[in-house]
Order: structure tokens, then C-alpha cells, then sequence
């Protein structure tokens, strides 16, 4: 069995350095309506986990994973020594999300001949003042994170997410045969599809002709090829013009 060890490593700005992240948070505070904090600090975070010693994850810290003009480090320990009146907000994607830093980081590993076992990256925030934690768990849910990826960790340390051994696969049919527009509509809410009535019932149709209900799957692949973003339908729509005469084009 390798001897693997998992460091857990902070990086932030130079104390004595403006951090204009943390500035443009305590703005959002106050544009939400939310009493800001007298002062705010951001935070990288990292885990790698490898077969090396506390030493070579220092030089990750200090060569890879930090800026030596700009930033600070620690591993395996707060980078600032926040003390008594400070709260902390950790942000770190869920299980099973892809962090597209992680392939970066390992290609960087690889480049200085080293292996990893496991890497992930999140986000710390520090606070100073009188914050309540509801006052945290809005702008956690609003400013600090995307809930539909990422989990918030308030006043302790983020866990550690792995994916081991072998999901089962499960076959999932969405029921859209015989289903009225406001059933379709519902369906294409609850699954984030952003798909209109008519859409529904051209995927409806379709699989009608087919004798059976789509797949979760399939029916996510034509709501993602149908979205906004890849087909463009907004701008691929009819538009009317009023001309100054009051004709209309």
C-alpha cells in the first residue's frame, strides 16, 4: 500500500496588500441589504494528496500553488492567524462536480515528475465584525456560492470529498406520454430544462412515435442542445420593427 498523505494548503494576499476580492464582497453586502462586516480576507484552498513529505508540499505551496511577490502560504494550517471576533465561510464544490483546476494542477504535478492521488481546490472567506451566522448564510447562499454545485461550510473546515469504488447504474425514464401541458411544463421545471410547452410537446411527440418515454439522459442531451446558449433562439426569433412612419416590418 503507498504511504499517501493528504496536505491541505492556504494561500492569500500579503497582509500588508489590499485585497480588492474581499472590497467588492463587502459592496455586494451592502447591496443586498445585508449589514457589512468591518473587514473581510479571501482565501485559496487546496488538498493534494501523494506519495511525498511535508517539505515537497511546501515547494508546491511556495512554487506552484502561490504567488511569492503577492501571496502567503500555509500548509496544514490557517494562512492568517485570525483571532477572537472572526468568522469563517469555506466554500467547495459537491460530490461529483467537476473542478476543471483539478487537470491543471495534475498536469503542473506531472511537469515536476510527481503523482497525485486525489486533489481539490475551494474558497475561504474571513469576516470581522459583529456578523450573525444568518447574516452569513444568506450571503453564503447569495454572494459567496453556487448552490447548485457547491456546499457552504460555516466556522469549520471544509471536508474532504472522494468518489470511491463503482456507482450502480440505474435506467431513468422520465414519463411523457399522455402527459397535458401543465404535467410537461412541471416536468421541464423540476428538471431545470428550461424547455416551453411546445418544445415538450415536440420531445412528447417524438417519443410517442418511438412507443416509449425518454431517458433522463435523453432528455437531458435535446434540453441542452435546445438551450439558449447553444441554439441561440432568442436572437433566431422573429422580431418586429415599428419604423418611424408607424410602419411595421
Amino acid at each position: 500500500m503507498a504511504n499517501l498523505t493528504l496536505y491541505r494548503i492556504e494561500v492569500g494576499l500579503r497582509e500588508d496588500l489590499p485585497d480588492p476580492a474581499a472590497a467588492g464582497l463587502l459592496g455586494e453586502f451592502k447591496t443586498l441589504g445585508l449589514p457589512p462586516p468591518r473587514q473581510a480576507r479571501t482565501v485559496r484552498l487546496f488538498w493534494v494528496e501523494g506519495e511525498f513529505d511535508r517539505r515537497t508540499a511546501t515547494a508546491l505551496a511556495a512554487g506552484l500553488f502561490s504567488d511569492p511577490v503577492t501571496e502567503i502560504f500555509a500548509v496544514d494550517a490557517p494562512v492568517y492567524g485570525a483571532g477572537k471576533g472572526w468568522r469563517s465561510v469555506e466554500v467547495v464544490r459537491k460530490p461529483g462536480v467537476m473542478d476543471p483546476v483539478v487537470g491543471s494542477i495534475r498536469k503542473a504535478l506531472r511537469d515536476r515528475g510527481l503523482e497525485a492521488s486525489f486533489i481539490a481546490t475551494g474558497r475561504k472567506y474571513l469576516f470581522a465584525g459583529n456578523v450573525s451566522e444568518g447574516t452569513l448564510r444568506l450571503a453564503g447562499r447569495r454572494i459567496l456560492a453556487n448552490e447548485s454545485i457547491e456546499e457552504i461550510h460555516l466556522d469549520k473546515p471544509a471536508p474532504v470529498h472522494r468518489i470511491t469504488g463503482e456507482v450502480p447504474f440505474k435506467l431513468v425514464r422520465i414519463p411523457l406520454r399522455g402527459k397535458s401541458d401543465a404535467e410537461l411544463e412541471k416536468i421541464s421545471r423540476n428538471g431545470c430544462l428550461s424547455l416551453s410547452i411546445p418544445e415538450m410537446r415536440q420531445i412528447q411527440a417524438h417519443f410517442d412515435g418511438l412507443k416509449r418515454d425518454p431517458t433522463d439522459v435523453e432528455l437531458e442531451t435535446i434540453a441542452q442542445t435546445w438551450s439558449e446558449h447553444c441554439r441561440h433562439k432568442t436572437l433566431r426569433g422573429i422580431v418586429e420593427f415599428t419604423g418611424p412612419d408607424g410602419g411595421k416590418k
